[in-house]
């Protein structure tokens, strides 16, 4: 994937109760509940964005539904391994 300067990229720590969500290109941060009514908050900002692609960290079972209701609403998304994010960090 080639980088649009243009679109941001998005950034969401997946807690049990909350997605902490920060945007690169526009460096605004935000938090949504990580339940249904949050996540239909949080699809309508990102299809207002245009977000290019959503990055998201896997959270054994707290990161499936964020994932999948991406995928869902076509929002380009992908799930990092936490064991290479921590070896790159």
């Amino acid at each position: 994937m080639q980088r649009d300067p243009n679109r941001p990229v998005v950034g969401i720590d997946v807690g049990k109760h909350v997605l902490d969500v920060h945007v690169d290109l526009l460096d605004q941060s935000w938090s949504v509940k990580n339940d249904a009514a949050g996540l239909t908050e949080l699809i309508n900002k990102l299809r207002a964005l245009d977000a290019q692609l959503v990055v998201l960290e896997a959270t054994g079972r707290y990161h499936r539904l964020l994932a999948a209701t991406l995928l869902e609403n076509k929002i380009p998304v992908a799930v990092a391994n936490p064991q290479q994010t921590r070896a790159h960090a």
